[in-house]
């Protein structure tokens, strides 16, 4: 029997509840890949979970730009640590 696949809105709460609270931090405790980039399984897709984290809430208007965190740690999907741009942004 297959799960039923999570809609939009319930997997943005899955990925904001699917992380342990570390100060400020929502440190994802799923997956990763080799990077340590946090990576997420939905609808039969693999999903880098920041990425999709922030093009469902509004934050990744561009599919080109890079994203990362203003805390430093690869893992965190705290919605106001995610940064999007180009690379260039990403380097200031």
């Amino acid at each position: 029997m297959t799960r039923p696949v999570l809609t939009p809105d319930e997997m943005r709460q899955w990925l904001l509840e699917h992380v342990r609270v570390s100060d400020e931090c929502r440190i994802w405790a799923g997956s990763v890949d080799s990077w340590g980039q946090p990576v997420v399984t939905w609808d039969g897709k693999q999903y880098k979970a920041r990425r999709l984290l922030g093009g469902m809430l509004g934050l990744l208007t561009n599919p080109d730009y890079k994203s990362w965190t203003s805390c430093g740690d690869r893992r965190c999907l705290a919605p106001e640590h995610q940064r999007y741009g180009t690379r260039q942004q990403m380097c200031l």
